[in-house]
């Protein structure tokens, strides 16, 4: 069901959200990586090729789609 899954994605962001204090690379990189994975790396973004990459292409997109 596409509104469960949007809905289900919401709440999971949200949750990323609080649990990083919004920090949108943390948030980002959690989501990709899991919140794990940023706690075990000193709550900063894993040194994971694609984690970094992920963050920084949905970043690109938000501030794009931003400005509009």
């Amino acid at each position: 069901d596409p509104d469960e899954n949007i809905r289900g994605g919401k709440k999971y962001m949200k949750y990323l959200d609080d649990n990083f204090g919004g920090n949108l690379d943390l948030v980002l990189a959690a989501y990709n990586a899991g919140p794990a994975r940023v706690k075990e790396h000193n709550m900063s973004i894993p040194p994971y090729e694609e984690t970094r990459t992920y963050v920084q292409r949905v970043k690109s997109y938000y501030y794009s789609f931003k400005k509009n």
